[in-house]
């Protein structure tokens, strides 16, 4: 048959109610229990160094966002800056493209040829484009 273990002896000092007597004094002190030191488990090494990896690891990952975060700021403040001065490109373009098609009309060009004393045929004057 199977033995029963040996049960731990427990130190605990547990109140006893006494029985009251009116003549008596209600004011005793209450006890507390003592646990033994056996039962109360220490940290290992291991455990302390899981949970010291676990903290640095949160560190680090809380230092790398903030960082990934500022970066990607800066990125995007400086693609703004780019597209700012791609507009203004473009709106130049426009602009010179337009003073070119003003300064290569037919109308001018005989005008200007008139002043310095020349004769435009019309079939001799082509628009050059790229």
């Amino acid at each position: 048959m199977a033995e029963l273990k040996p049960m731990e002896d427990f130190d605990l000092e547990v109140p006893i109610s006494p029985v009251k007597h009116p003549d008596e004094q209600q004011s005793q002190p209450k006890l507390v229990p003592v646990f033994p030191q056996k039962k109360i488990r220490k940290i290992s090494r291991i455990e302390k160094l899981s949970v010291f990896f676990l903290l640095a690891a949160f560190i680090a990952v809380s230092v790398l966002t903030v960082y990934v975060s500022t970066s990607i700021t800066q990125q995007t403040e400086e693609i703004t800056v780019l597209q700012q001065k791609i507009a203004n490109k473009n709106k130049n373009i426009e602009k010179f493209e337009q003073e070119k098609s003003e300064l290569s009309q037919k109308d001018r060009l005989k005008k200007i040829a008139e002043k310095a004393g020349l004769q435009l045929r019309d079939e001799n004057i082509r628009n050059v484009t790229k």
